[in-house]
């Protein structure tokens, strides 16, 4: 029981725990920002944010019912789909998601104003966009 917490990687703890890190943004990230989150990450998102109005990338998950309702749809956004939003509203996108599913997106988005990867730089990534300028950002 003891030994659990030192054999436990630092990934699956800041996955399961992303208190610490969606803590940092909590002041920078206003009423008037848009958010984005992955399926994984969109319980802790609204949460640490208090936001009801988080757009879902990707899969749906349990969330599937709820985002198929007629007036929910517009929430679930496909990769271009979110390019053009963070291009609307340059500088007021922010996106929480898992490591693996930015690195699936990244070609298709805006270069980001900053990136914070977390502790280990494998579980969650807080990303804030500018909009517009197309490059890579890995």
């Amino acid at each position: 029981f003891f030994a659990v917490h030192f054999a436990t990687p630092d990934q699956i703890i800041e996955t399961q725990t992303p208190g610490v890190l969606l803590s940092r943004y909590e002041q920078e990230v206003t009423a008037n920002d848009i958010i984005m989150s992955d399926e994984y990450s969109i319980r802790a998102v609204c949460w640490y944010f208090r936001r009801s109005d988080v757009y879902v990338m990707g899969k749906t998950g349990e969330l599937e019912y709820g985002l198929s309702q007629k007036d929910a749809k517009a929430r679930l956004l496909e990769p271009q789909s979110a390019a053009e939003l963070i291009n609307r509203n340059r500088g007021r996108v922010w996106l929480v998601a898992r490591v693996k599913h930015i690195a699936r997106w990244q070609d298709q988005f805006p270069r980001p104003v900053f990136q914070d990867r977390g502790q280990v730089g494998k579980g969650l990534n807080v990303v804030h966009y500018r909009g517009k300028t197309r490059q890579p950002f890995f």
